[in-house]
């Protein structure tokens, strides 16, 4: 299984907690700082949490905050190259999120379908072999 954290869990965030859930691979942390939020999503969920440390330990880390809100939570993310950090926030480039951690980054423009596992998604990467 592979650990994945979600960090923001408004309307993409729990969409993308549904999808991961439903395929049934995964152990999900989930993190926000709306307790109700977290209480939604729960049932989805191994574990819910306040706390982003403890969401920045998983082998996968996906950012689904607004954008405004992305350098914060990515100051306060210590990621390892190991890592992949996902980001989802709209009009946030790679390059920017790249700039701030050692994580490997992926930039996807998923959709609310994920929660039915028939999102439709843009991705992108940096290659290192690309260099």
């Amino acid at each position: 299984m592979v650990e994945v954290s979600i960090i923001g869990c408004g309307h993409l965030g729990s969409a993308l907690i549904r999808g991961l859930s439903a395929v049934g691979r995964h152990e999900i942390i989930a993190c926000d700082v709306d307790s109700d939020a977290l209480d939604a999503i729960a049932p989805y969920t191994q574990v819910t949490t306040t706390d982003i440390a403890e969401a920045a330990t998983s082998d996968v880390v996906v950012v689904a905050v607004k954008p405004d809100t992305v350098e914060l939570v990515l100051e306060a993310l210590d990621l390892s190259p190991e890592q992949t950090l996902v980001t989802v926030a709209a009009g946030v480039p790679r390059q920017f999120v790249s700039a701030r951690t050692d994580a490997t980054v992926v930039r996807v423009m998923p959709n609310l379908a994920a929660d039915s596992r028939t999102m439709a998604a843009t991705v992108s990467w940096d290659d290192p072999d690309d260099d």
